[in-house]
């Protein structure tokens, strides 16, 4: 699957995928501070989740889509579950800028005919 950075070169008009960007970078950015304000780094969050170190590393870029039930756990494991509706309205936020992404790709099929001569299928998945 190719990166985001790949997709924005491909596919032209960036403006609503770097709008799902940002807000992956903000959800990623308030579960960092939700971590530090619990005294926990990565590596121990990751642990008491049973996660790999590198999944907290991404959710907290935005490099990653975090799921719902990861935010709850997330929240849960820092000793802040009044952040989840915070947490869960953000994610909304993001996936709505991801549709918009999308609608505006299917309006405009030149965008996306490179990928069908080439016989590659391109579906950025959430978290790219």
């Amino acid at each position: 699957m190719a990166s985001c950075a790949d997709l924005y070169r491909l596919l032209g008009d960036q403006s609503a995928m770097t709008d799902y960007q940002m807000a992956c970078t903000s959800l990623g950015a308030r579960l960092r501070e939700i971590r530090v304000a619990a005294g926990l780094s990565g590596r121990a969050l990751a642990q008491a989740l049973g996660w790999h170190p590198s999944k907290v590393s991404k959710l907290e870029l935005g490099r990653q889509t975090a799921s719902v039930e990861d935010l709850k756990a997330w929240a849960g494991a820092c000793g802040a579950p009044g952040s989840i509706a915070e947490l869960l309205a953000m994610r909304r936020t993001l996936e709505t800028h991801y549709a918009n992404w999308r609608r505006q790709l299917a309006g405009n099929p030149s965008q996306t005919s490179g990928f069908r001569r080439s016989g590659e299928a391109y579906t950025p998945a959430p978290g790219c």
